[in-house]
């Protein structure tokens, strides 16, 4: 199985408008969750 590795960081604005705008400069939003110390 491959590992892949991803950085990230917190965003000010959230929302539709802000995702797209997001988009238009390149970047990927996401939502990256943590149960019980493991990331799903």
């Amino acid at each position: 199985m491959k590992e892949v590795s991803l950085s990230g960081s917190v965003r000010k604005n959230v929302g539709k408008k802000d995702a797209k705008l997001m988009r238009r400069e390149g970047y990927v939003p996401a939502v990256i969750m943590e149960i019980k110390n493991k990331f799903i």
